[in-house]
């Protein structure tokens, strides 16, 4: 399915059918039944010192690496080949064969909360108080810098994205960064005394969100389609419905119209398939969203507080619970995922 008629089904199906179905939640209370096998579908998630791999939509799981040197935060893949660990104290692992092994590139420095990667050369990681490292030959060398202005985070709340080798953003505090020479120098964006943001992500180099908390405590979706020059702010929820004080604290997206955003501190999950017109917001007993990935228009993983690992097959419109009976050591942290034809 091509991905604009993939994006009218969705759209469709979320008028229709909306967010908050009771089968669905109460599917989501009971950890619901596991993933349908959908072979192509790879993910991968960083707990503790270990990362695992799920290649057919999170049905099966193997543990690719066992005791990393340091605990893991975060990960992110290229492609099925290509991907990158990061954590404290500087680790960065690198794979080149789909994590069947890693190799340590850097064991360190700052430690490394989020990292982003394009191609199977350009990726960047960043530290809690800015700290990048990039690298352009795929991790033979790295460089490190700072992003000025970024706040020291003891949470992990630096969000990092980029669209291509050039243009990427930095989200953190009351800031949002843009680079257009790939991490050389950052320039300020945005700047709103009172506003908390924790993440970023981007389908190219026009289309962005960036997620946290408002002033006035509601959750806070900022979005751009013009590469950064304005950001406007979008509405969360139905007109005239509160949902409370929270923030949002993950963010993924397909395309300039699919979105989805998740709060660690409730349990709360949102989406729009309207370029942010409209976000419908669905509640989550016991599953708040620590990290999110989507792989395409219709696949989307995120990691919760604990297990299972959620999965969906539709955008979002309902979820399958990966790993039901307890089989991570630790939480999981970070998760990247890639389709490879599914449909």
């Amino acid at each position: 399915m091509s991905l604009p008629k993939a994006i009218a089904v969705l759209a469709a199906l979320a008028l229709a059918l909306g967010l908050t179905a009771c089968a669905n939640r109460e599917f989501i209370a009971e950890h619901g039944s596991p993933p349908p096998a959908t072979p192509g579908l790879n993910a991968w998630i960083v707990s503790g010192r270990a990362i695992w791999h799920t290649d057919d939509g999170g049905a099966g799981w193997t543990r690719q690496l066992e005791r990393a040197p340091r605990q893991l935060v975060g990960i992110a893949f290229a492609d099925a080949s290509h991907g990158w660990a990061v954590g404290t104290h500087g680790l960065i692992l690198a794979t080149t064969n789909g994590g069947v092994s890693w190799k340590a590139q850097a064991s360190s420095g700052p430690h490394l909360w989020q990292v982003a990667c394009v191609d199977a050369r350009h990726v960047w990681a960043i530290g809690p108080a800015g700290e990048l490292v990039s690298t352009t030959d795929g991790g033979a060398s790295w460089h490190t810098q700072v992003v000025p202005g970024v706040a020291h985070s003891t949470s992990g709340d630096v969000g990092l994205a980029f669209a291509d080798a050039r243009r990427g953003w930095v989200a953190a505090g009351h800031l949002i960064w843009r680079t257009s020479d790939g991490g050389a120098t950052w320039t300020v964006q945005r700047r709103r005394p009172g506003e908390w943001l924790a993440a970023v992500a981007c389908s190219d180099a026009r289309h962005a969100w960036a997620v946290g908390k408002a002033g006035d405590d509601a959750p806070l979706v900022l979005a751009t389609s013009d590469g950064g020059a304005t950001w406007q702010r979008q509405h969360v929820g139905r007109a005239g419905l509160s949902y409370g004080n929270f923030a949002l604290s993950a963010v993924a997206c397909s395309g300039d119209r699919l979105a989805w955003a998740g709060s660690s501190s409730q349990q709360l999950l949102t989406l729009t398939s309207d370029g942010g017109r409209t976000w419908q917001v669905e509640r989550l007993p016991g599953a708040s969203v620590y990290a999110m990935a989507a792989a395409d228009a219709g696949h989307v993983v995120f990691t919760t507080n604990g297990q299972p690992i959620l999965f969906s097959g539709d955008g979002g419109l309902t979820w399958n619970a990966s790993g039901k009976t307890h089989w991570l050591d630790d939480a999981a942290q970070g998760v990247a995922a890639i389709s490879m034809g599914t449909e």
